[in-house]
């Protein structure tokens, strides 16, 4: 079973901000991701412009600086689903799809998962008509979509599809949106974006060329169509599904109840989804990943 002093589970800014941090600080961790590249969800924004002492870039190119960024310290991201994370022989296993690895210390960037659409034709629809990711539709040609939710990750993909040329219906089962602010004003403001309120879906189901999703009105039953239909209504914690047996505490902090077991980004703070902080969190575990391996050595000695 392949041993590391450090395993870092997510290559999001969270934990590639982590991984450079343990170079810098003379440790060379394992980087982690399913799909075997930096960004996580990064790779979804429409834009991140909050970011300091960087112009607004879209989140491909924001992914692509993170790229960059870990490559300069030679870290690599493998790619492998992490299946589980248990405590053994004082450190910690990491169960993935293709072997077994082993950590004195873990750092978990995982992040959060789409909370799916429960209507009737949604999960044999999933990955061919219906998504949860920008991403997965990045190379297709779509004239018009779908994008069913009312929060700041609805908004961000509308406007994504938007710019690549689609036409947009944003289906919002409340009277009003969640999101506020600046992206509001910019969905309101662009013409191929509708705002359609008060619309509960009911099912979905494949149409001629793409999908067709019927929804409850106040006073009638409706059909949408589009080329394809994307579920933005949430996300939830990825960790619970990973730990066997491990105390994160709670709320999560940083450094967690089991000894090396770190936790950054949204894993750690719930479904904000701000680069920057998930940043600063990354580079906190670091430090504290390694000053325990600091203090165990001692120990040892």
């Amino acid at each position: 079973m392949p041993r590391e002093q450090i395993i870092i589970v997510g290559a999001g800014p969270a934990g590639c901000a982590a991984a450079v941090q343990c170079c810098r600080l003379g440790v060379s961790p394992c980087l982690l991701d399913r799909t075997g590249q930096a960004g996580g969800l990064t790779r979804n924004a429409f834009m991140i412009e909050n970011y300091p002492c960087l112009d607004p870039t879209d989140g491909p190119s924001f992914a692509q600086l993170l790229a960059r960024h870990i490559d300069r310290f030679g870290i690599q991201v493998k790619k492998t689903v992490v299946q589980s994370i248990y405590r053994t022989n004082g450190g910690y296993a990491v169960t993935c799809d293709t072997d077994e690895m082993w950590a004195t210390s873990v750092i978990l960037a995982v992040g959060t998962t789409p909370i799916s659409l429960t209507i009737p034709g949604a999960p044999s629809l999933l990955g061919n008509g219906l998504y949860h990711s920008i991403v997965e539709v990045a190379d297709r040609s779509i004239d018009s979509a779908l994008v069913i939710g009312g929060g700041e990750a609805a908004l961000d993909y509308a406007l994504t599809l938007a710019r690549q040329g689609a036409r947009v219906d944003v289906v919002v089962r409340s009277d009003r949106l969640r999101a506020q602010g600046r992206l509001v004003s910019l969905v309101r403001n662009n013409a191929d974006i509708k705002l359609n309120f008060s619309m509960t879906p009911l099912a979905i189901r494949a149409g001629d060329r793409g999908v067709i999703l019927d929804v409850a009105t106040s006073s009638s039953t409706v059909s949408m169509a589009g080329d394809c239909a994307l579920a933005a209504i949430g996300r939830v914690n990825a960790l619970p599904g990973l730990l066997k047996g491990l105390d994160v505490g709670g709320p999560v902090a940083v450094s967690t109840p089991s000894p090396g077991l770190f936790v950054a980004g949204d894993a750690r703070v719930g479904n904000l989804g701000q680069a920057g902080m998930a940043i600063g969190d990354g580079l906190a575990a670091a430090m504290a990943a390694v000053a325990f391996l600091e203090n165990r050595g001692r120990e040892e000695r």
